[in-house]
């Protein structure tokens, strides 16, 4: 199953003077085995999520569509984002949160 998924490339700030609401992400296409068995189709997916995050991946992703919007023509855009998403069995549009806890002023 091909799904693509959200990938926040944002950081998480240290002051809440620091957050600001954006939308910076990278959309990943990702390959996943289908399992009969929920709780081992999750325990894989995990297991190739955690690789991405620790690959260049998401930046590479995001430095590949950041070019193509500022030196393709329109048309070419049109035209690659019509094929990417034809090949998608799913697209999950919901972008994650932070990976770990986020808390300011103890709360």
């Amino acid at each position: 199953m091909t799904v693509n998924l959200p990938y926040s490339l944002e950081t998480i700030p240290e002051k809440i003077e620091e957050y600001y609401a954006s939308n910076n992400f990278a959309s990943l296409m990702v390959y996943l085995d289908l399992e009969e068995d929920f709780k081992t189709a999750c325990q894989k997916v995990k297991k190739s999520m955690d690789g991405i995050k620790k690959s260049l991946l998401p930046i590479g992703t995001a430095t590949l569509i950041e070019f193509y919007v500022n030196f393709l023509p329109q048309f070419v855009l049109e035209d690659f984002s019509r094929g990417t998403g034809s090949k998608c069995s799913i697209v999950i549009s919901n972008v994650p949160g932070y990976m770990k806890p986020v808390t300011y002023g103890g709360a």
